[in-house]
């Protein structure tokens, strides 16, 4: 049986360019992460990815009102151990 990250992630997720279609149909490249898109790649809720995005060591970039995360720093942050009181 797979776990759930084999599940949910296949293997060129990180790699393969990511779209995005605009309003007028056009498709432009993504390289960022959403608040829900990092909940479900991770599986933790959207309230602790949250409190994630607002973590100083997190490389998290307000747009307006929304919150993203470049995915490559993404993979950068996750690929570090931390303990539970790191900030």
């Amino acid at each position: 049986m797979r776990s759930f990250y084999e599940k949910k992630v296949d293997e060129d997720f990180f790699t393969r360019p990511y779209e995005t279609t605009l309003s007028t149909g056009k498709k432009v490249p993504t390289c960022f992460l959403t608040v829900s898109e990092v909940s479900e790649l991770t599986g933790m809720s959207i309230p602790t990815v949250r409190k994630l995005f607002h973590q100083r060591s997190f490389p998290a970039v307000r747009f307006g009102k929304s919150m993203v995360v470049e995915i490559h720093a993404f993979m950068q942050y996750f690929s570090i151990p931390r303990t539970k009181f790191e900030d």
